[in-house]
């Protein structure tokens, strides 16, 4: 794949869950939730920002700015869930001259 294909891709993926993001955030704000519904829309924020947080990470190494092995070791969406990162990936990304 070519590197600004790849950039465009993710790009478009950063912008879609940044709008989804946002849009977890003001459903949040609402008044009259329910304790439920209000955590669920909170786990789905979190679960929203680590992909944003992972589509940041493939950016910054696309455009040179981030090295595989200091991408995040893990990350942590909720208090008691973990994954792990995304080095792996970014070391098996090749982009084509």
């Amino acid at each position: 794949m070519k590197r600004q294909d790849y950039i465009k891709q993710h790009a478009a993926e950063y912008k879609r869950l940044c709008d989804r993001r946002d849009k977890l955030n003001e459903e949040s704000m609402k008044s009259g939730l329910t304790k439920k519904r209000y955590q669920a829309i909170v786990a789905r924020l979190n679960w929203t920002c680590m992909y944003i947080a992972q589509e940041e990470e493939r950016l910054l190494f696309a455009l040179g700015r981030l090295k595989p092995e200091n991408a995040r070791i893990e990350y942590q969406p909720g208090h008691f869930q973990r994954y792990p990162g995304i080095a792996d990936e970014l070391k098996a990304t090749e982009f084509d001259n």
